[in-house]
Order: C-alpha cells, then sequence, then structure tokens
C-alpha cells in the first residue's frame, strides 16, 4: 500500500507541473481511444484529448478526457466528463459525470455528478451525490454521505455523517453524531449539535449556539444571547 501511494503522489505531481501546456503546443489534438501502460508510454500523447476510451493502465495522463475512464491512476490536465474506474483519479479543472474509486477522486474545479470512494474532494462548486470515508467540497448543493463531510464555502442540502463540518452557511439537513456550523437554516440532528447563528431547530444531547431564532431540544440546550442562556429539555429564541 505505501509503494502504491506513493506511486500515486509521483503521478500527480507530474500532472500538475505539465498542466500549464498551452493549446497550441499540443502534438497531437485528440484521439478516439486512449491506450497505455504508464504515461509517457501511452497512445495519444500526454498533452492530447481522449474523446471516447481510455484505458491508462498503471497511470494515464491526457489533457482533457471524455468518455469512458478506466484504469489505477488516471490523470486529466483540464477537464474530466463520462464514467471514471479508478484507484485515483486527478482532475484538474472540471468534472460532469461519475466518478468510482477505491482511493481517491480529486477535482480542483467545479463538478457536477456523483463521486464514490474512500475520499472525495472537490475543490469549487458541486452539484450532486458524493459517498466515502471523508468527503470536501467547495460549495455544495446535494448530498454528502460519509464518516466526516467538510465543506469550505455556502453549500445546500443533505449530510449524513459521524461528523460533519461546515465552515461558512449550510442550509438544509445535518445529520451526525457531532454537527459544527459557522451558520446554518435548518435542522441539525446528532448528539453534538454547535452554530455560531442558526435559524431553525437543533436537536440532539447538546446544542449550542451563540445566536439562534429557532428551538433546541436536548439534555442540555444553549443559546448564548438569550435571556435564558442555558435550558435542560428545550430552550428557544426568536
Amino acid at each position: 500500500m505505501k509503494k502504491l501511494m506513493l506511486s500515486m503522489t509521483a503521478a500527480v505531481a507530474v500532472a500538475v507541473c505539465s498542466a500549464g501546456q498551452s493549446e497550441q503546443e499540443r502534438s497531437w489534438p485528440w484521439s478516439p481511444v486512449g491506450v497505455g501502460i504508464a504515461a509517457p508510454l501511452q497512445i495519444p500523447w500526454t498533452d492530447s484529448d481522449v474523446l471516447g476510451l481510455r484505458f491508462g493502465g498503471f497511470f494515464g495522463l491526457n489533457y482533457r478526457v471524455y468518455g469512458l475512464d478506466l484504469g489505477l491512476v488516471e490523470v486529466a490536465h483540464e477537464n474530466f466528463a463520462g464514467l471514471q474506474l479508478s484507484g485515483f483519479s486527478w482532475t484538474s479543472a472540471d468534472m460532469w459525470g461519475l466518478q468510482l474509486g477505491s482511493i481517491a477522486n480529486v477535482v480542483r474545479g467545479n463538478g457536477v455528478g456523483a463521486q464514490f470512494s474512500l475520499a472525495n474532494v472537490i475543490g469549487g462548486d458541486f452539484i450532486g451525490f458524493q459517498s466515502g470515508c471523508v468527503n470536501v467540497g467547495g460549495a455544495l448543493a446535494g448530498v454528502q454521505l460519509g464518516v466526516a463531510n467538510w465543506d469550505r464555502l455556502a453549500s445546500a442540502g443533505v449530510q449524513f455523517a459521524a461528523y460533519n463540518m461546515d465552515l461558512v452557511k449550510f442550509s438544509g439537513l445535518s445529520a451526525g453524531l457531532v454537527n459544527v456550523a459557522e451558520s446554518f437554516v435548518g435542522a441539525q440532528f446528532g448528539v453534538i449539535n454547535c452554530a455560531t447563528s442558526a435559524n431553525g431547530v437543533q436537536l440532539g444531547l447538546v446544542n449550542v449556539a451563540e445566536r439562534m431564532e429557532g428551538v433546541q431540544i436536548g439534555a442540555a440546550n444553549v443559546i448564548a444571547t438569550s435571556p435564558l442562556p442555558v435550558m435542560v429539555v428545550a430552550n428557544m429564541s426568536f
């Protein structure tokens, strides 16, 4: 496993270092089929698009990939669209489609579709579904199912995990053992629910909010700016 992870890290490093290549420099614009053992031992070359089927072998590296993508480590300098089956995938720009990976799916740009892997990462906006041990999104509009879900930008939808973290604002339902949000509109269901600003319902063993318009139900309920900041069974502020 250690050797596999080192190989994947090296593959991604090669892809990132060469991602700045301009359109004019590409020697083979596109091919309907891409086949290789490990880049650069592949056809077409690493600066080409594959529009159809890519079988990258141990390491496939191309500019854009649209279609069916199969291999151990699959990398796209720019966009990916279609169905991807891999151990580890890296997309430097945007993704549209379905990614099925055993270790990780990483998209640096925006995404529309679904990701299934141990770790799923979207750098920008994401519309769709993420399922894995760890799911990371920029701005989510959809569903996250995992052990840990983490969103860096304002998001909306449904989260199910042992730990849900929303750094800006979340609108919808967060359900887990621990739910933490800078701001949320909707409902938090868990053992521990925390928010700086809350508008809706917190249901759990311990509920904490600095400011709230709504209801808390649990063994310990804290609304810091309320006239009765600490209550058992229930607390509310409007």
